[in-house]
């Protein structure tokens, strides 16, 4: 079972904030759309930027790098010929998350707001102000798969 995925919340400076961990429901998503998936920030996130991710050639991948530095991961690893399932705030007023819907293949606009794990209390936190969304990204996204999200909320095509 993967272990805790890092997310931050807030660009405000406090490091905790970038541990914050995924909710197990979901992880639990992810493991039905792929079971074997692989998280690039599952370890120290800096590493993840030294992979050679075009030529990477691993299972699908769960992408919910550290918030304050979410462009940099973006960038290094949107490159991997493989399916990536990135969580995202769902603002269209940034440059990212318009380059993240073109590269795109769906979406799922999630249905309720994500409570992240304070990774200090170990309980949910009072977080976000504002909503996530899964947009899968890369190569050969199949489509069947995509029913393990369907309960988390609405997908759709980006074509």
């Amino acid at each position: 079972m993967p272990k805790a995925i890092k997310q931050g919340v807030k660009q405000t400076g406090e490091n905790w904030r970038d541990n914050y961990i995924t909710p197990p429901y979901l992880l639990e998503a992810m493991r039905d759309y792929a079971p074997d998936f692989y998280d690039p920030f599952l370890t120290d996130a800096p590493d993840a930027l030294s992979i050679d991710w075009a030529s990477y050639k691993g299972p699908p991948l769960w992408c919910n790098p550290p918030f304050s530095r979410y462009t940099e991961f973006y960038n290094a690893v949107r490159v991997a010929p493989v399916p990536q399932v990135w969580v995202c705030a769902h603002d269209h007023s940034t440059e990212r998350f318009g380059q993240m819907l073109r590269d795109g293949w769906f979406i799922c606009l999630l249905s309720k707001r994500v409570r992240f794990i304070d990774p200090r209390t170990l309980q949910p936190a009072n977080n976000p102000s504002d909503c996530h969304t899964l947009i899968f990204t890369g190569l050969n996204t199949p489509l069947w798969p995509l029913k393990a999200f369907k309960p988390l909320g609405r997908i759709a095509a980006l074509w």
